[in-house]
Order: structure tokens, then sequence, then C-alpha cells
């Protein structure tokens, strides 16, 4: 019987980060061989966010997709990384680190 080797999928660097309300576009490159069938971004105060936090849920496969994180606290720093799940685990990408805005001016 052959044995089939499923790695953890591969994330890449976020593209973009937007203040509030915040989007995320990214893209993760590899599936490790397993279908994703889950994927996102995670965030907390505290580094090292995990998907047993605070987390969005933005769909399945590989390729592209946009992430809206909501409940920020304005003037709060948070830990922000992308995340994708298989069969073989979780996989994380490079953490972010950002502060929310405390108010936004808007030009009369």
């Amino acid at each position: 019987m052959e044995s089939l080797l499923i790695r953890l999928p591969l994330i890449r660097p976020f593209f973009r980060i937007c203040p509030l309300p915040c989007y995320l576009w990214r893209k993760h490159t590899s599936d490790g061989g397993a279908l994703v069938t889950q994927r996102g971004v995670v965030w907390d105060t505290v580094a090292g966010a995990t998907a047993d936090v605070q987390k969005t849920s933005d769909g399945t496969g590989s390729g592209s997709y946009v992430s809206h994180v909501t409940g920020l606290t304005p003037g709060e720093t948070y830990y922000l990384r992308a995340y994708a799940i298989n069969v073989a685990d979780t996989s994380y990408g490079e953490e972010r680190i950002f502060t929310t805005l405390d108010s936004v001016l808007v030009p009369r």
C-alpha cells in the first residue's frame, strides 16, 4: 500500500491591510496536497493568535480571498495572521502587527 504525504498549506504574506473597518486580501499558494477545509485570518491583542480565538472563516480551497475583520477596538494594537486548515493540521502565515485608529476625521 502506498503512503501519501500530506503537508500543511503554504501561506503567503498579506497583500494589504486597511484601517477600520479592516479588510485584508490574501492568498495561500499550496494546499499541501489535501483540500483546505477552512481559511481566513485570526487576531488577538497578544502575539501568537490561533484559530481557537477570534477568526474569520473565508471559504475553502486554495487561491485568493478577502477577509473582513470586525469588532476591533479603536486605539488598540492587534496581532493578526492568516490561517488555512487541511487534514494535516492548521498552518499560519506571518504575523502582522497593527494599531487601529483612535478616530477618523471626515473632511467637510
